[in-house]
């Protein structure tokens, strides 16, 4: 083991049959070895009540020739994670009025306390105003389509909810009736014509914005779980086939023995 403060090289383990590859587990408590000539894979702790011991950790049957740790464990429960957190209470349906109160009711407990506070929104806020994201709306069109026709994020963060009764000027700027919003909710009076406000602190907009992330995040995470298990499919078919090829070589040269099927030394 070589230590990189001191630059010092200390001998942990000998009498080792042909070392051929080392790899160390996760959080460091032992390191595994593979013994070439003996078929076997042999593990030294380096913390823990068995620190500085060794003990036999597998025996194989082909030659172990490099081996390493592999990420397809945390692929895996990063993958079962993300659906889990994607699916729990996806809802599609627009908000009545009045639920934007209580934003996130129906988000897992997960995402209520990591996604919608205060600090990730602000960087989030900031990136669509940089981008002009409301400027973006087309220009032309009539009053009924900024009421029904925009998508979820549009309507969300580029004009007033629909049930304050605002008046239509054009596409990024409603005028408040003189008598006031139709409805005295948090988003009527959050609203503003400047185009650095608009809705972008409403509670609607919120709400679009990570629902459809929710809805990307949903199928990410049904990508990366597919690839998962075609990935795995594919490597144990591999290793199978490789263990049967090792095993038949060496069944006929150390006993003789032809194995039955096509192969190098079965007959055709």
């Amino acid at each position: 083991m070589y230590d990189i403060r001191t630059k010092q090289v200390t001998l942990l383990l000998s009498g080792l049959a042909g070392p051929a590859g080392v790899a160390v587990s996760a959080d460091g408590s032992y390191v595994l070895v593979t013994e070439l000539i003996t078929y076997r894979v042999r593990k030294y702790w380096l913390k823990g009540e068995k620190a500085n011991s060794s003990e036999v950790f597998a025996n194989l049957m082909g030659y172990p020739d490099n081996h390493g740790r592999l990420l397809g464990g945390w692929m895996m429960i990063y993958s079962v994670f993300s659906i889990v957190v994607a699916f729990n209470h996806l809802d599609d349906k627009p908000p009545e009025k009045g639920d934007w109160e209580d934003t996130f009711q129906e988000y897992s407990q997960w995402m209520k306390n990591h996604l919608p506070d205060e600090r990730h929104w602000d960087k989030i806020k900031s990136c669509m105003i940089d981008v002009k994201f409301c400027q973006l709306l087309p220009k032309d069109r009539t009053e009924e389509f900024y009421k029904t026709k925009l998508d979820r994020i549009q309507s969300g963060c580029c004009k007033p909810p629909t049930y304050c009764n605002f008046q239509f000027q054009n596409a990024t700027s409603w005028i408040v009736p003189k008598t006031g919003p139709a409805v005295g909710d948090a988003d009527c009076k959050a609203w503003s014509n400047e185009q650095k406000e608009m809705c972008y602190s409403c509670n609607s907009c919120k709400k679009s914005f990570f629902d459809d992330l929710k809805k990307y995040y949903k199928h990410s995470s049904l990508i990366s779980f597919c690839i998962f298990v075609i990935l795995s499919t594919v490597y144990s078919i591999g290793c199978c086939a490789l263990t049967n090829s090792i095993y038949r070589e060496r069944a006929y040269v150390y006993h003789g023995y032809r194995p039955y099927g096509p192969g190098p030394h079965g007959y055709p």
